[in-house]
């Protein structure tokens, strides 16, 4: 997505994922291609909870949901 002026709007591409399925910090994940291959393994340092109205408010509209 562009601008009118053409500067580049990206816009963030978030997974969701269910919070019983989420690693724990700590915990190790690993990284595979479409082959398969073991690409990386990484140590979860973090983990984000989502709240779609936020995700939505700041992403697409914010006055949108100002009203709510």
């Amino acid at each position: 997505m562009r601008l009118t002026n053409g500067t580049l709007f990206p816009l963030p591409i978030t997974l969701t994922a269910n919070p019983a399925e989420l690693p724990m910090v700590g915990e190790e994940v690993v990284l595979r291609n479409a082959n398969n291959d073991l690409i990386a393994v990484l140590e979860i340092d973090e983990v984000f909870h989502w709240d779609h109205d936020t995700e939505a408010c700041l992403a697409y509209a914010p006055t949108m949901f100002a009203t709510r």
